[in-house]
């Protein structure tokens, strides 16, 4: 699926999509409860999503779920919103992953619990934020070791017609070398990456330097 960023750019707070969990004779009751607390928020519901069960079945096999990540990227919805953290998973450790898997989105979780709404904020706030932090910290560590690996000497085999940026074809016509000029190009994208520049600024700052793409 695709991804507003590499960093995920914040969605519109204003828009909402509702999930809820419950058994099927609840459906419509849960659904209402959840549309009238986003419109006395504020909010604009671009879609209501739902599973059957309860929050202990995994994430990866709600459809309803599947479908919140998906609407929450196409719509550009920023907000969440959902009747208990419960919903996601009794367990705070995983309401935490969930909620940083939803923030990865763009997105926010907001509760219709007033009390759930006040430990977002406290104790699981904090979990998610380590959550995020870990993550910043395993994306940096894969991009220095690729790019160590980059630099090595041990010859990579093509694999297809056009070689991956930052390689080019060696003059035995099947083993690739590394291209300079490209492999610059990659290690500035990461340091400027790091810095928090967008991707936008970052193509600048290449071009500045005469690092264009192919």
């Amino acid at each position: 699926m695709p991804r507003r960023s590499h960093t995920f750019r914040q969605g519109d707070p204003g828009k909402a999509v509702l999930y809820a969990v419950n058994g099927p004779a609840n459906k419509a009751s849960i659904l209402e409860v959840l549309e009238a607390f986003a419109c006395s928020s504020h909010l604009t519901v671009v879609d209501q999503l739902f599973d059957e069960g309860d929050g202990m079945t995994p994430l990866d096999v709600r459809p309803g779920f599947t479908a919140v990540l998906e609407t929450l990227w196409r719509q550009d919805a920023g907000v969440l919103v959902v009747d208990t953290l419960c919903s996601l998973n009794p367990d705070p450790v995983h309401q935490a992953l969930a909620v940083a898997l939803i923030r990865t989105h763009g997105s926010r979780v907001l509760c219709l619990d007033e009390g759930e709404r006040r430990e977002l904020t406290g104790s699981l706030e904090h979990l998610v934020d380590a959550f995020m932090h870990f993550r910043e910290l395993d994306r940096g560590l894969r991009s220095k070791v690729g790019i160590a690996l980059a630099g090595g000497d041990r010859p990579r085999r093509r694999t297809s017609r056009v070689p991956p940026y930052g390689y080019r074809l060696a003059e035995d016509g099947k083993t690739l070398e590394a291209d300079p000029d490209e492999q610059e190009a990659i290690r500035l994208a990461h340091e400027f990456r790091g810095l928090g520049l967008s991707l936008r600024a970052i193509g600048q700052q290449l071009g500045e330097r005469g690092l264009q793409p192919r």
